[in-house]
């Protein structure tokens, strides 16, 4: 079992649409990520929305949702400099 109980969302398939050795391709990509959505949400569902006041609510929040919420809006861009800081190498 997968760590937070999303172990059967990842067995739906996701892994097939989002795995790519080689070859890229998104033939059944939409009803693979439907898929998830669906069975994660059974098993972790959202406590809240992410930005509610710029999207709205959606009646079916799932992780897509909040992915695309997410990288809507740019968050931590100074997150490179400041680890640069900290001797890490991005290059």
């Amino acid at each position: 079992r997968a760590r937070g109980g999303v172990s059967s969302a990842r067995s739906s398939g996701v892994n097939a649409v989002a795995t790519h050795v080689d070859r890229y391709s998104e033939d059944g990509l939409r009803e693979a990520v439907g898929t998830y959505d669906t069975a994660r949400t059974a098993h972790r569902p959202y406590a809240a929305q992410r930005f509610p006041e710029r999207f709205g609510e959606a009646p079916n929040y799932g992780w897509s949702q909040d992915k695309a919420r997410q990288y809507s809006v740019p968050e931590r861009e100074d997150f490179g400099a400041f680890i640069r800081k900290k001797a890490f190498d991005l290059s």
